[in-house]
């Protein structure tokens, strides 16, 4: 870049850093940007943090940056040169260098575009501020006379700011204030609409169960009730019959008008009965009939056939 600048190949170099040595060379308009030289480390390491810490440590730097002049003045630290800053970050990752010297906006937006800012870190104060302009060969004053009033223009537009911004600028955090509001909103919502479904199956569920509930304290109360009536039915039936078999005792057991000859019966309508023939009619008893030996001997007593039976019964014991 610098030999095409020499050779004519090129006018102008668009940001390049102000050194005693490049001035020598080139002609710079007004300051665009001014940022700190620093240090950088992998994440966890926590053996550097000052530039004498360096003593023994192998640096990487990138050839004609200022880091290469940095350490020019340390002969006790190695240093490894890389071609571009890319190379050299990587080497810083991988191991091959224990620290990185490097202007820090310029690193940091490269580690955020890698996606790997969360594997390095700067250490200690900055080692050096260095300011960055547009440079062109010194012979060139006319163009760098036009290039000084545009840059002085530029600086303090807001044009310059969202340009800045978009290089330098911190990330902008996935979690905004707005993000936020609108995620917790958003999940208030869910939550609502979850406790929501979540009341009506339980009230749907409840309901369920109370309505079996009732149907089947219905149906008992059916079933008690017919048991209930099934059993009233019983003791009015049994009342009656005991009602019936007191009265069938009442009557039996009342004053009877009995024939004094024949032993009938008068009943309430005044007809006579033979004694059995009444007793069978008012009670649950049965008679069977048959002949007592008084009335045997006062039938039978004569005749011979009689005789002989009653001996042989009375040599028998009957």
């Amino acid at each position: 870049m610098f030999d095409s600048l020499r050779i004519g190949q090129a006018d102008l170099i668009a940001n390049q850093g102000i050194t005693d040595r490049r001035s020598e060379l080139f002609g710079f308009t007004r300051p665009v940007e001014t940022f700190p030289v620093s240090i950088f480390t992998r994440k966890h390491e926590n053996a550097i943090s000052t530039i004498q810490s360096l003593s023994g440590k192998t640096v990487a730097v990138v050839k004609l940056n200022i880091g290469e002049i940095i350490v020019k003045d340390h002969s006790d630290i190695i240093v490894h040169k890389y071609e571009h800053v890319e190379e050299a970050l990587l080497g810083l990752l991988s191991g091959n260098s224990d620290a990185l010297i490097y202007p820090e906006p310029v690193l940091w937006n490269l580690a955020r575009q890698a996606r790997i800012e969360d594997k390095i870190k700067v250490v200690g104060e900055p080692i050096i501020e260095i300011s960055r302009a547009i440079s062109v060969l010194k012979k060139n004053q006319t163009l760098l006379k036009r290039l000084d009033t545009a840059v002085e223009k530029l600086v303090g537009s807001e044009k310059f700011k969202t340009i800045y911004t978009r290089w330098y600028g911190s990330p902008t955090p996935f979690w905004t204030v707005d993000k936020a509001v609108a995620f917790m909103t958003g999940l208030l919502v869910i939550v609502f609409i979850c406790m929501g479904f979540w009341r009506y199956r339980s009230t749907m569920s409840l309901n369920k169960s109370l309505r079996k509930h009732i149907a089947k304290r219905k149906t008992a109360e059916q079933n008690l009730k017919q048991a209930y009536e099934t059993l009233e039915e019983k003791v009015d039936e049994r009342t009656r019959h005991l009602q019936d078999a007191l009265e069938k005792v009442k009557t039996l057991s009342g004053m009877l008008p009995i024939c004094s000859s024949c032993k009938k019966i008068r009943d309430d309508k005044g007809y006579w009965n033979q004694i059995e023939v009444y007793i069978e009619k008012h009670s649950e008893a049965e008679f069977s009939h048959g002949m007592c030996q008084e009335c045997s001997d006062k039938l039978y007593g004569d005749e011979d056939w009689y005789k002989a039976y009653k001996n042989k019964s009375n040599n028998k014991g009957i």
